[in-house]
């Protein structure tokens, strides 16, 4: 939910509670929760 207004204390405090929510997965499950890229060159199918 967005703060109810854009003062620096309401928005601290939402931004707060949404931290608050986040739960933190277990370490066996980060592998099923994400997905790993490459963000750079890499080679293509035929090796180049």
């Amino acid at each position: 939910e967005p703060p109810a207004t854009l003062d620096p204390t309401d928005v601290r405090d939402a931004k707060s509670n949404l931290l608050a929510a986040v739960r933190v997965p277990a370490a066996a499950d980060v592998a099923a929760m994400s997905v790993r890229g490459q963000y750079g060159a890499g080679r293509r199918a035929d090796g180049t």
